[in-house]
């Protein structure tokens, strides 16, 4: 290695390693002991599963591993920066792709060396730059109510893909008369879209623009439900009709994905405008209630869970827009 890339390399660590200590301060002490709890209970889960290096393993892993590396996306001031010193972009992508791909250490030393190499050519083939001036088209879709503007257009293309590849799926499961897949892929494909549309993010004008707080919850409450339902409807009627013996566990997912994008409508909103800070609460907030929810005591905490959200979810909102009201 080069003396002038080493001495980059390092440059590159102690920055993030600045903004990483940053970001831990933003987080509340309640939320610190709990996103600690939830690593190690997540570190301990991936510890003890054992997957079998097979192709399908592998091609699960290269796909996981490019979706945490698509996440990667700089603004162009910094990506104009770090351009101007040779080997700098390409190695800061990397170093990001190659902290995401550690999980995969607990899982298996075949699999993270997949991951490894998939973060490698991710970052050597600038990928990152490809995917963002990609045309993106925005398909007519009847699943959005008109003047939809928290459901941002340029995340929505994906959407529709999303929902012609799992009504595909549910055919096949409904072939080979597969429930779980059915069930595993609504889940997996639906979260996947939701997520990247909902927390994209945008200015502080875009939240000011509205008339008043109430106006805001109101608005972005309803898009979010109204939507959602629209979205999901079709797929779980027809998880319900083909597999009548399993009705009662495709009639829970509803209100489930309807909770748990509200929950990550709000969760986005009460941290905004950090992003990160409010996705890795969500991922553990989610978590903590998947675990309670075993126990009959602990789905009492999922409502307090989410009360207490909501009232951070309006603190935030009302500062935001108070502050736009005092300069006018």
């Amino acid at each position: 290695m080069r003396p002038m890339l080493l001495k980059q390399l390092l440059l590159i660590l102690q920055l993030k390693w600045t903004v990483c200590k940053r970001f831990l301060i933003q987080v509340p002490f309640p939320y610190a002991f709990l996103l600690s709890a939830m690593a190690l209970l997540l570190g301990y889960v991936l510890l003890k599963i054992d997957i079998p290096v097979t192709w399908q393993s592998i091609a699960g892993a290269i796909v996981i591993q490019f979706f945490l590396c698509s996440r990667i996306n700089y603004r162009a001031d910094k990506r104009l920066f770090l351009r101007q010193y040779r080997d700098l972009y390409p190695l800061s992508v990397f170093i990001d792709s190659f902290f995401l791909s550690l999980p995969f250490v607990l899982v298996n030393g075949y699999l993270w060396m997949t991951a490894v190499i998939v973060a490698f050519l991710y970052s050597a083939l600038d990928l990152s730059a490809r995917r963002s001036v990609k045309l993106r088209p925005v398909l007519p879709s009847p699943f959005f109510m008109k003047s939809s503007y928290l459901w941002h257009a340029q995340q929505r293309y994906i959407l529709p893909v999303i929902w012609i590849l799992i009504a595909l799926f549910i055919v096949i499961a409904y072939i080979h008369d597969n429930y779980n897949l059915g069930i595993v892929v609504l889940g997996g494909g639906t979260f996947i879209g939701f997520l990247a549309t909902i927390m994209e993010t945008e200015e502080a004008d875009f939240v000011q623009m509205y008339i008043n707080t109430k106006h805001f919850i109101t608005r972005t409450l309803l898009e979010t439900l109204y939507n959602t339902a629209l979205y999901l409807f079709p797929l779980v009627a027809a998880l319900f009709f083909l597999f009548p013996a399993e009705r009662m566990v495709t009639l829970l997912f509803f209100p489930a994905v309807l909770l748990i994008n509200v929950q990550l409508l709000w969760t986005k909103y009460a941290f905004y405008p950090s992003a990160p800070l409010a996705t890795v609460i969500f991922f553990f907030g989610l978590l903590l209630q998947g675990a309670l929810s075993i126990t009959l005591y602990g789905i009492i905490i999922v409502p307090v869970y989410t009360v207490i959200l909501y009232f951070l979810f309006i603190k935030n909102i009302r500062a935001i827009i108070s502050v736009y009201e005092k300069r006018l």
